[in-house]
């Protein structure tokens, strides 16, 4: 369900509606709410979370004006496939072997990133000829190590995270937002801007990098850089499981090869 999971402080500083637009914000850019799909009713929200309704339409006005909703007088609202979103929901991996895939995505930033990540973190080859196989649509959401390195924070800090990435950028921001209430500030870096890279080094409390850009990164800076992974648990297992399919598939074969040839064997040596 699209509210599954959404947890609200109530005790921050930062408004309820901006909470609930963040959540909301980051589903939509991940990939796990995809464009064309009805937002739930503001009654439906507002009896599950405990808000009141003007909060909850107070945020769905925020999500329109960020280009990620439309509204529909008597229907609802929609979720809208806005540049940022169509990119998170058409990036796909298609297995084509145990160790090749071919990634789709329509973004080239993101393209970039999702390329060094899944290398890094599955050790496949990348091809970008199209393979027939099973795919898996990425979900793309920060890692669970970005959130606790946010949660684990003293307050006030801030984090700067580093990416050519725009869609890397809002989802960052949007964990930040979420995880580290008021007292984390989110700082967005570019790579080849030095100067507020070496800003970033100075005042930040941490700082993280995208798999693309971590090597330059820790190459630039004398400061501790994190890698931030951005494609989801969900999809890794799914992805997991697919590359690994082949390699069973491969052995049923060798021994289904074998079996035939001790069949073979044993009828030829018969009187």
């Amino acid at each position: 369900m699209m509210l599954d999971g959404i947890l609200l402080d109530r005790q921050s500083r930062i408004p309820l509606r901006r909470q609930l637009a963040g959540h909301l914000e980051s589903r939509i850019l991940g990939g796990q709410i995809q464009p064309g799909r009805r937002l739930p009713s503001v009654r439906r929200v507002e009896e599950l979370l405990g808000l009141h309704r003007n909060t909850v339409s107070a945020a769905y006005g925020d999500l329109v004006r960020a280009g990620l909703a439309r509204s529909h007088a008597g229907s609802g609202v929609f979720v809208k496939p806005s540049a940022s979103s169509r990119e998170a929901a058409v990036a796909r991996v298609t297995v084509a072997g145990s160790r090749d895939v071919v990634l789709e995505c329509a973004d080239g930033d993101l393209r970039r990133v999702l390329e060094a990540e899944l290398r890094s973190r599955l050790a496949v080859r990348i091809h970008s000829t199209k393979a027939d196989g099973p795919t898996v649509s990425l979900r793309l959401a920060p890692s669970v190590g970005f959130l606790r390195v946010i949660r684990s924070l003293p307050r006030p800090s801030i984090v700067a995270v580093i990416s050519d990435s725009e869609l890397v950028h809002r989802l960052a921001s949007c964990a930040t937002l979420i995880h580290g209430g008021d007292g984390v500030g989110y700082l967005p870096v570019l790579p080849a801007n030095r100067r507020n890279l070496d800003r970033a080094s100075r005042l930040a409390a941490a700082m993280v990098a995208d798999y693309a850009t971590v090597p330059r990164a820790r190459e630039d800076l004398a400061a501790k850089v994190l890698p931030l992974a951005v494609i989801s648990g969900h999809s890794y297992t799914g992805l997991s499981q697919l590359l690994r399919r082949p390699k069973r598939d491969g052995r049923q074969q060798l021994a289904a090869a074998r079996t035939a040839e001790r069949s073979l064997r044993s009828s030829v040596e018969e009187p």
